[in-house]
């Protein structure tokens, strides 16, 4: 007999209503704050609901970083009397509820316990993965050092434009540099973990010293998201590893939605204009909504369907040569020119500039479902990098497309299979445990 937790079923229950409200919604032919408010907060509550407040976890990250990079948005722009013909209730709301419906029904389906394990290769060698680990992040600050010193008369100065120009040609070397986020996470782990055994096998110098020098390598690039990365990643290890309560998660993701919007400030200030934290983090609220009228303003009358090339963009700008990435190809496509990087569509931007607009639903509602197998992965391999990072990219998606996030994913997937092949433990009884 099928039985649900009293949270699923109040979960459920706010779905059932989300459904019932949307469709009234549309009926009414015009979006109006009062129901889309009313609507957005039955989401929340029926996805918090569904996945029993997991503030770490897939789907409610998701739905947290939707919040905040799109669904926010219409309430501001609805006060300041800007209507989108595509419908902030029809397209933004009407993506959430398929991604809390795609979710709902496979946690229903999926009722198999999960049991934790750690990562482990069939292949050992005998090198040190610690060692190995440092040996890449001399690498990693190498490349980083090159680009700037290569790009320099870009990266001082107007940096919003000059990092643009930086990255053109040099897609490879600036992914090399990038690399780092995933060798300090890894060292991090061993640091906590060694550190429980009252064996730690790296120092809380050491620990803090490549944090701060990655952390200063990834910023010269003029990017947030990768320094962003970094810190996100490290704070959920910590929480997993350690328990964290639900308000000290809360704060240290307001504390990180602060700082990239502090940095973007910076940049931008540094570049010329006037900005300032309050308003770069007011800005982010609706700029996702603004792009996803650029794409419907463009597709498919001005530029046809793609039909899934988007997604191999940025492999193309691996290649040698000056090729653009996704969101400046796509800023070009519109036909738009601003200061800084390229045009981020968002999710639902780009399922659209895709397929179409059914895509929306279907695709959202696909994401809700593989947002509960992730879970299952991530609850398995809960203290691994690369379950943090698979999280944290399934959420990052929201703003930038799943193109934004597939070279990295590949990318940190591959290094990773291939370092933990290098064991860290060094006394016998331990390595038979783990390694």
């Amino acid at each position: 007999m099928l039985r649900i937790n009293r949270r699923k079923m109040i979960g459920l229950l706010l779905l059932s209503v989300s459904a019932i409200v949307y469709v009234f919604a549309l009926a009414s032919g015009q979006d109006s704050i009062f129901e889309y408010t009313l609507l957005l907060a039955c989401l929340t509550l029926a996805l918090l609901f569904n996945n029993d407040f997991e503030l770490i976890s897939p789907a409610v990250l998701f739905t947290a970083y939707f919040l905040y990079s799109v669904a926010l948005g219409p309430i501001v722009l609805m006060n300041m009397g800007r209507f989108y013909s595509y419908g902030y209730i029809k397209i933004i709301l009407g993506g959430l509820l398929a991604f809390a419906i795609g979710n709902g029904i496979c946690l229903i389906a999926k009722k198999r316990p999960v049991h934790e394990r750690e990562d482990k290769s069939k292949i050992r060698f005998s090198l040190s993965r610690i060692k190995t680990l440092y040996f890449l992040l001399v690498v990693s600050w190498s490349a980083a050092l090159y680009y700037f010193i290569k790009n320099r008369s870009y990266l001082l100065g107007d940096v919003e434009n000059g990092r643009v120009v930086a990255i053109s040609g040099s897609g490879a070397l600036l992914y090399t540099a990038q690399v780092s986020i995933l060798l300090v996470c890894m060292l991090f782990d061993i640091y906590i973990e060694t550190r429980k055994d009252l064996q730690p096998l790296i120092s809380k110098f050491t620990m803090i010293f490549v944090t701060v020098v990655s952390s200063a390598t990834l910023i010269v690039s003029g990017f947030r998201a990768p320094v962003a990365t970094l810190f996100i990643c490290m704070i959920v290890m910590y929480a997993g590893k350690k328990k964290m309560p639900m308000d000290r998660i809360i704060f240290y993701g307001l504390l990180c939605i602060i700082g990239v919007a502090a940095f973007g400030a910076i940049r931008t200030t540094m570049s010329g204009g006037v900005s300032s934290t309050l308003t770069s983090l007011f800005t982010s609220l609706y700029v996702g909504d603004i792009n996803i009228n650029y794409m419907y303003n463009t597709f498919p009358g001005k530029v046809d369907f793609q039909y899934g090339y988007t997604y191999l963009i940025n492999f193309l700008m691996l290649l040698p040569g000056p090729d653009l990435d996704f969101t400046l190809w796509l800023k070009e496509q519109v036909g738009i020119t601003f200061s800084g990087g390229g045009l981020t569509p968002t999710i639902i931007g780009e399922f659209y500039i895709n397929f179409g607009e059914i895509s929306i639903f279907i695709g959202l509602f696909l994401l809700g479902a593989f947002s509960v197998y992730l879970n299952r992965y991530f609850k398995r391999h809960k203290e691994s990098f690369l379950a943090v990072f698979y999280v944290w990219q399934f959420a990052h998606c929201v703003s930038g497309g799943i193109a934004n996030v597939s070279i990295t994913v590949l990318l940190y997937t591959i290094v990773y299979k291939c370092l933990i092949m290098f064991p860290y433990k060094r006394t016998r009884r331990l390595a038979n445990a783990i390694q």
